[in-house]
């Protein structure tokens, strides 16, 4: 491969146009997940989320004693899915996200949402789905891919840090899966080196073993079209199954949301 091509297929990578629908489509998604993932109210709690720390207590306190902070939230929450200067709007809710990452529970969930609402927010997603469109003329596009690529990469290392940090050989044993599965918050509990999860049983190190190579597969199998399809089905699946052995609050609902990033490309 030349280096024209080289820069051709570069260039093809991070600055092919993003198609509108889609674009706009995902902008209304987010939206709904930035309040299912950092509304405060018990009935959105994920169950088995982690207590608060001292300090997270104290911030959660400070920002229910703030009556007004919420009511912003939700409403930049909502001028960003209606296509209101969303790019505008988008970078102002991402901002105070940020600020409510550390509140009680749901952490990770939380962290890798507001990034990808910083991210989006670079995206010209009012190109279709928003008032005033007509005015201000039709578009092909809704600008550069690079944001999207960025947060499909967000995606990736996503499971590639959680898959690495798993591959050491007390893990793949199954001997820290034992260990951890005696935390509340796990479902099921090891008989003799195995576990039972709807009426299958496998040996622990087999879990331990695929869980692994599930999590090495998903990140990189939504890159490639023609195993684009079969991996998210395999996502789904796999954060389904996760669900009926331990409680990881929303983040496996972000994960499963971050497949739709393909979509638009």
């Amino acid at each position: 491969m030349t280096r024209t091509d080289l820069r051709a297929r570069l260039d093809a990578f991070l600055f092919a146009p993003v198609r509108p629908l889609p674009a706009a489509l995902f902008r209304v998604a987010l939206a709904g997940l930035v309040l299912a993932v950092f509304w405060p109210h018990p009935l959105f709690e994920a169950p088995g989320a982690p207590h608060a720390t001292a300090n997270s207590a104290r911030l959660n306190a400070s920002f229910d004693a703030a009556g007004g902070y919420w009511p912003v939230v939700v409403t930049l929450a909502v001028l960003f899915a209606a296509g209101v200067f969303p790019r505008v709007t988008g970078l102002m809710l991402a901002i105070l996200l940020f600020l409510l990452v550390p509140l009680r529970g749901r952490r990770p969930g939380r962290q890798v949402t507001a990034m990808t609402v910083l991210l989006f927010s670079f995206v010209r997603s009012d190109a279709a789905l928003a008032p005033g469109r007509r005015m201000r003329g039709a578009s092909s596009d809704a600008g550069p891919g690079w944001p999207i690529r960025l947060i499909q990469l967000q995606l990736s290392l996503l499971y590639l840090v959680n898959a690495i940090a798993k591959t050491t050989p007390d893990y793949l044993s199954g001997g820290t899966l034992a260990v951890l599965m005696t935390m509340p918050h796990f479902l099921v509990r090891p008989v003799d080196g195995a576990i039972t999860v709807a009426g299958l049983t496998m040996p622990l190190w087999l879990a331990a073993t695929g869980v692994v190579l599930i999590e090495y597969w998903l990140a990189f199998g939504m890159w490639p079209r023609r195993t684009r399809m079969a991996t998210a089905v395999m996502g789904v699946a796999f954060h389904a199954s996760l669900r009926l052995v331990v409680r990881i609050g929303y983040l496996d609902l972000v994960s499963v949301f971050h497949y739709l990033a393909f979509v638009p490309r």
